[in-house]
């Protein structure tokens, strides 16, 4: 029973610095996403190529 216990209580930690760690890389990737669609929408327009919100169609 004390084993189980001293389990849960070293596995929680671990999990909440795991959920911690992928909400940050999340965050992350969404701004990085919008950046690279800013990036893309700053991008000059070449002849013949056509742009909808910054996105080649």
């Amino acid at each position: 029973m004390s084993a189980a216990i001293v389990a849960v209580i070293g596995t929680l930690p671990g999990a909440l610095l795991a959920g911690v760690f992928q909400h940050t890389s999340a965050g992350r990737a969404e701004r990085a996403a919008t950046a690279e669609q800013l990036r893309r929408g700053r991008l000059p327009q070449r002849p013949g190529e056509q742009r909808l919100n910054g996105v080649l169609v």
